[in-house]
């Protein structure tokens, strides 16, 4: 929804090790990804993936062979694509991107729609 209401690129950081999803945008041309920031000017924070869907770990990140480390990114348009680790280059999606849960449960980011499903083991 970020990317649709203000044009920039926006993706979605998934970080295994901390266990955190983290919010990031590129706000101008050249620009690194930086976090978020709504409209009242603080960041968004990390989010704990145990505290967001208690009694839960992500077990595995496979963003399609995403550039950035685990940054799944979405445009204007809401297509998920990928980017380097500075953010250039994007390129659409080839297959679907996964993130397992603990428990088996996952989450699919569809490869030309952006559809965000979750599938239950």
């Amino acid at each position: 929804a970020t990317a649709l209401s203000t044009t920039l690129p926006t993706g979605v950081r998934f970080d295994a090790t901390t266990q955190t999803m983290t919010l990031v945008e590129i706000v101008s041309s050249g620009a690194a990804p930086t976090t978020v920031l709504p409209s009242i000017g603080a960041k968004y924070p990390e989010l704990p993936v145990g505290t967001v869907f208690s009694g839960t770990s992500i077990t595995t990140v496979d963003l399609a062979d995403a550039g950035a480390p685990d940054t799944i990114w979405f445009d204007y348009e809401a297509a998920p694509h990928t980017r380097d680790a500075d953010g250039t280059n994007p390129v659409a999606l080839t297959r679907d991107a996964v993130i397992t849960f603990s428990g088996g449960d996952t989450l699919t980011i569809h490869k030309t729609t952006g559809l965000i499903e979750r599938g239950l083991p």
